[in-house]
This record gives structure tokens, sequence and C-alpha cells, in this order.
């Protein structure tokens, strides 16, 4: 019922000029309180440069055009971040110490936050198509490429699948993160120690993407649809006997006119983080040593990111960050609250002969997730993918990895030393599904991902 046509040939050019520095000092009061104070200034630069493309072969010249476009300049921003650490010996006697801290950590453009405004972008432009003459297959004519007119659906970035045709925002800010933590250490017993430490984290000035010119309360049309349940289909016996609605435009709004994206800071949409890691170590003595440790983490993510959403591949510190769209639509089922957990423990012996056996073990807990189904029979949103659960009724399940190694060492003349290595990764061999489809349907539940089969590794090592 949809026809993608894809831009073709494109040769797009997207700019950041990025600069970074950080100046750090620390100080030491009375031998029993250290300070670590520092403060970064950084220079985000990102733009378009002006940059033609050549049409596309028709049909869909009437697509993609010949056309040059002018310079898009993005807001600079020049952010000055500071970070404050500290540390203090409660008991002076070097056996309990008392660690905290704060600091503020900005957003890096990222490019695909340009290319959602880059005209040369590979991008897709949805269409509306009628199989006329039945025979499942494109023919002239069964689809009207004007984008302005009735079968234009939506043209998106196809890398990153931002709405295309984005225009800076001159009012957008420099979204931030702030982190607070606070830990107590404490020497049990020689070479033995245990550390609680709480986190805090809070993003400011979230993004999502809205449409300047189909505004969130142009989203006025209900269109209601029961739940076919996770096999996709009505009338069966799994279906929850329950119906969502979602909400689309009026027809006067459809069409490539009315499609102008922008970057916005919506602060209903932070989210924060709470923490609290419980750890103990010993060091190696008498031939073994051991660290554990187990952390937990609370979410609130008011806006989780929807399927129209954009993905930021440069996003905190290189993750992967989508970004919710700005509409009712979005928010539907979109509320993340879940909990996630981290339990690690590994230790090492070393056997006569300068022979070490160590190993890993992680239990991670599964991520939480909730089904989707694909809903059909709006006039100007014709299909749209939700959820049809709150985040967390479902989980992936969690993991239990373990991984060893045999290290056997040679000491050689000069403080030289040759070491010949085993290493056993997922040494159980688990098969745990790391992604599974969540959209109803014949592939439900059907795992994207797994995990990696156990590995056997041989290596070498020289140092000197």
């Amino acid at each position: 019922f949809q026809f993608d046509a894809k831009s073709s040939p494109t040769d797009p050019h997207s700019r950041i000029n990025y600069l970074g520095t950080y100046v750090q000092d620390n100080w030491t009061l009375a031998r029993r309180l250290t300070l670590s104070l520092g403060l970064r200034y950084a220079h985000d630069n990102g733009f378009l440069p002006e940059q033609c493309r050549g049409a596309s072969p028709a049909p869909l010249d009437v697509v993609f055009p010949a056309q040059c476009f002018p310079r898009i300049q993005f807001n600079v921003w020049n952010p000055i971040t500071p970070r404050i650490h500290a540390a203090f010996d409660v008991t002076g006697d070097g056996k309990t110490v008392l660690k905290g801290g704060w600091g503020r950590y900005g957003h890096l453009r990222g490019i695909d936050e340009l290319q959602m405004s880059n005209e040369l972008a590979d991008s897709v432009a949805t269409y509306t198509w009628r199989d006329t003459n039945g025979n499942k297959l494109f023919d002239r004519g069964e689809v009207n490429f004007d984008r302005n007119g009735p079968d234009f659906v939506s043209r998106r970035v196809e890398v990153g699948q931002a709405l295309a045709g984005a225009v800076p925002n001159p009012n957008e800010k420099e979204p931030m993160s702030d982190e607070a933590f606070l830990s107590l250490e404490r020497q049990l017993v020689s070479n033995l120690a245990v550390r609680v430490t709480g986190i805090y984290s809070r993003t400011t000035d979230t993004y999502r993407v809205q449409n300047n010119k189909r505004p969130y309360e142009s989203y006025t049309i209900p269109v209601t649809n029961r739940d076919p349940g996770p096999d996709g289909r009505l009338g069966t016996a799994d279906d929850p006997g329950t119906s969502l609605t979602y909400w689309e435009y009026p027809s006067a709004l459809r069409g490539t006119a009315f499609q102008e994206p922008m970057l916005i800071n919506d602060r209903k949409s932070d989210s924060d983080y709470k923490s609290v890691e419980v750890a103990m170590t010993r060091r190696l003595v008498n031939r073994w040593m051991f660290m554990g440790s187990y952390s937990a983490t609370k979410l609130h993510v008011p806006v989780a990111a929807n399927t129209a959403g954009v993905t930021d591949f440069t996003g905190g510190g290189g993750l992967t960050v989508i970004l919710a769209t700005y509409d009712p639509n979005a928010e539907i089922f979109a509320v993340n609250n879940t909990w996630e957990w981290l339990a690690r423990a590994s230790g090492a012996y070393l056997f006569p002969a300068r022979v070490q056996v160590s190993a890993n073990f992680e239990h991670r807990s599964g991520d939480p997730w909730a089904r989707q189904v694909s809903f059909t029979g709006g006039a100007t949103i014709p299909q749209i993918r939700l959820r049809v659960e709150e985040i967390g009724a479902r989980r992936l399940p969690n993991l239990n990895i373990l991984h060893m190694r045999v290290e056997k060492s040679f000491q050689l003349i000069k403080g030289q030393k040759l070491a010949l290595q085993g290493n056993v990764y997922n040494v159980l061999n688990i098969n745990k599904a790391l992604g599974v489809t969540p959209l109803s349907g014949p592939n439900f539940l059907i795992p994207t991902a797994i995990t990696p089969p156990r590995i056997g590794e041989v290596g070498i090592t020289y140092s000197f």
C-alpha cells in the first residue's frame, strides 16, 4: 500500500568544527581533604556548505530534481562546564574515605542532526500506492509523485530515519547532563575493602523533533483500532480485547509543503537516573585476588523514543540516542520507569611456575521492551507503528556470561617478559536473545540478535 522513492545520485557534505580543552588542578588540605577542580571549554560549530545535486532518473526527477542549496549555519556552542570532586579521610588513618563530586557534560553535535537539513542526504520519500491492475508490481501511473499531492506521506533521511527538510532552530540550546555521586570506602581488614556508591544524573534541554508546519495541536482526528494481539490477526484467541487510539492531522496539512522538522528542547522530556552500587575488592595476596560488585539503576524517561524518531549516532559519548518526535502519538506508552541491574565478579589465582588462572562472571538484566502493532486506517497517517503496552511489560532474558583465561609467563632478562595466553569467552555457551522482533505478527518474538557463541583464543604477549 506504500511506495518508497529513494534519492539518487547524492553526495552530501555536512561539517562540524569542534574544539575541546580541559584544565584541572588538585589541592590537598591538612593531609585529609583532597579537592579536584576542573573546567572544560568547547567550541562546537556545525554547518552545511553550499552544494548541488543532479536530478534523479525519471519518474523520480519530480521528487528529487536537480537543484543547488545555500549554506546552512546551525547554532554555535561555546559551553563552559565545571567538574568538582573531593575525597576526605574520615578517620585520619587512611582506612575510611568519603568521596563525592558533581560534573556537567555538554552534548557533542552529531552529524545526523545536520543531515536532517541536508537536501543531498540519502533520503526516502514515501507515497501511497494503489495497485490498480492487481499485479502486485509498481507500474507508471499508480503513484502521484507530486510532493504536495494527495499520495505524499513523508520524506525521511535514510540513515538515522529523521524527517527530511529540517531547518535550524535559532533558539536551540545545547542539551546538558549533570551527574553527582557520593561514595564511602572502608578497609575492613588488611587487603580487603568495601565501597558503597550512590549516583544521580539528569539530562536537561532534551531534544525532540518538531514539525513547524504541522504543530502538536493539529493532531485532532482520532483513529481507533482494535489490538490484534501478538499474532497480528483480529478475531483469534490471543486478542486482548482492547483498542488504541492514535491521532492524525487534517488533509489540508498533508504534503511536503507542510513538512518542516526542527530540533527543539523539551524540558518535559528531561530524564533522570538513580543508581546504587556495592563493591568489594581483595588485593592480590597469598596468590589470589577477588573483585565483586552489584549495581541497580532506576530510570525515569518521560518520553522514550517512538518508531518515527531520529537516531543520533553521536549522542552521549558515542552511544546511540533516539529522539522522539513532538506530537501526541509519540507519547503513547512512552514512559520508561524501569530498573536495570548488573552484578560482576572476577578473581585470579597464581599457581607455581608463573601460571595464572582467572575468571570474569557477569549477570546483567535483560532490556525492558513493549509489544508494538502496525495500525492502518487513517487518511493522512495511513500506517503507524505504536506500542500497545507499558515499556517494561516484557523483558529480554537476563544474561549470565563467564569468561576464563590461563596464562603462563616467562621472565626474561632486564625486566622483559613473555606470556602465553589461552582465553575462552562465553564458557557456558549461552545463546540468550539480545533483541527480538517487538512487532505483532508472524515474526513476533523472533530473535534479531543472540549472544555470540563460545570462542577460544590463543595469544602471546611480549613486554619490556
